[in-house]
Parts: structure tokens; C-alpha cells; sequence
């Protein structure tokens, strides 16, 4: 089995640092901008997100609403997704952005 350790996505933005474990569908932001001691809070996400997975990536893009990019995974029974989803950071809410057509299960760079 997979523990949830062993599947952190961390991303640090220019004011917050993100971790997210998608195994147990929980993400944490600590400010960076806030005077010591700093803190980890716990995000409640709105909405329905991607669901539990691992071994998928993550990007971040940074703007006045910075946003956090997934890309695909390894479902719990073993199922591949290859599906993009973004999380909000200024709504803190997760949104399906595309299902490619290719079905590869990886993301393919040239």
C-alpha cells in the first residue's frame, strides 16, 4: 500500500507554500509572509476535487490568482487517470479542466 507520506506534492508561491496529499485529499498552506511562529492550516477545499491518487504531477503558475495545476495519477485500485484539474488558491476550490483523448496515463513533453 501507499502511504500518504510518500505521495506530498509540495509548491512553494511567492507568499504561501502548498503540501497536498491527494491520497488522503487534504492540502495545507503555510503563509510565508506572516511573522514567526509560522503555522500550517489545514484547507478545507470547496467543492468536489480529483479524488484520491498518487504518483501524479503537479505545477504551479503564479499571477495575481495563483493556481495549482494536477495532471493525471494512480487511483487506489490501480486505475490511470489522465485528467487535468486546477485548485484555486484565492477560492480555494478544485476545477476539472480537460480529459486529454490520447489516454497515455503520463504526461508527454518534446
Amino acid at each position: 500500500p501507499v502511504h500518504a507520506r510518500q505521495c506530498l506534492a509540495l509548491l512553494r508561491m511567492t507568499k504561501m507554500c502548498y503540501v497536498a496529499s491527494l491520497v488522503l485529499g487534504l492540502i495545507w498552506r503555510l503563509a510565508l509572509v506572516q511573522s514567526v511562529p509560522l503555522q500550517w492550516e489545514e484547507i478545507q477545499a470547496v467543492g468536489s476535487g480529483p479524488g484520491s491518487r498518487f504518483s501524479h504531477a503537479v505545477a504551479k503558475f503564479e499571477t495575481a490568482q495563483d493556481m495549482i495545476f494536477l495532471y493525471g495519477g494512480v487511483g487506489a485500485d490501480g486505475a490511470v487517470y489522465d485528467d487535468v484539474w486546477w485548485f484555486d488558491t484565492a477560492v480555494n476550490g478544485w476545477e476539472f479542466v480537460a480529459q486529454p483523448s490520447a489516454g497515455l496515463g503520463y504526461a508527454q513533453f518534446t
